[in-house]
């Protein structure tokens, strides 16, 4: 008899207890009602069946049974509290107390932490328009990333390095990178970074990432390169 079956019948046991007495102590579940309890008879009846289905398989999964994380026990727990709660609806019950269970306990399974560890570096390149240096939706939101894991590990040093393509004079070219490596330094600041562990540096058409000849527009030239890195590669510690 499988591992996953002889705990879904031990579970049985138990939470039928737990049903007939008030008095039982109350599993981690608790909280606001199931969305399940919204549904009619049918559609109830398919959702609690899918959880007991996707429960009983994920309980029997060699690295979930071998892991040292508690999704083995949130997962046979489910199965067995969705198979109550299937029972309950055959004689045409309800559970009020079971199908929340199933529901929670079946979230619990499929819960998938944050990794909270830290990186020792992080490395980003932001793309420009031609002799653009404004940060798009996307610009921001790449950055906003950046700089909540900086405050979240903490800021040891940030490079910034402005570059162009070869489309214009080297004078204004080199102004450009200039604006293009403030405009994202200036934007890590806004986000809570620490202006002192930001360092900038413009490059101009010196440094090409894909060389071309002069006047060739290349957006894998235009663009400013992001290096952070973080004091702690524990976010615990």
């Amino acid at each position: 008899m499988s591992r996953v079956l002889l705990t879904i019948m031990g579970a049985l046991v138990g939470a039928m207890g737990l049903v007939a007495t008030a008095t039982a102590a109350p599993l981690v579940c608790t909280g606001e009602p199931s969305e399940l309890l919204g549904l009619d008879n049918r559609a109830l009846m398919a959702e609690l069946r899918d959880r007991l289905d996707r429960n009983a398989v994920l309980a029997e999964t060699h690295d979930v049974v071998y892991s040292t994380t508690p999704t083995y026990t949130a997962a046979s727990e489910a199965a067995a509290h969705c198979s109550i709660a299937v029972g309950y609806m055959r004689s045409r019950t309800r559970d009020a107390e079971t199908i929340n269970r199933c529901d929670c306990l079946d979230q619990l399974a499929s819960y998938q932490p944050m990794d909270q560890t830290c990186p020792a570096q992080l490395d980003v390149s932001i793309y420009f328009q031609t002799a653009r240096w404004e940060l798009s939706e996307v610009d921001q939101a790449t950055l906003d990333n950046a700089a909540g894991e900086a405050n979240r590990c903490g800021l040891e040093h940030a490079v910034v390095d402005g570059h162009t393509d070869r489309v214009g004079s080297d004078a204004a070219n080199q102004l450009l990178s200039e604006r293009r490596a403030n405009q994202v330094a200036d934007y890590l600041v806004d986000s809570g970074l620490d202006q002192t562990r930001i360092e900038t540096h413009a490059y101009g058409e010196t440094q090409l990432a894909e060389p071309t000849e002069d006047n060739v527009p290349e957006q894998r030239n235009r663009r400013t390169e992001l290096q952070i890195r973080f004091m702690s590669q524990d976010a615990g510690s």
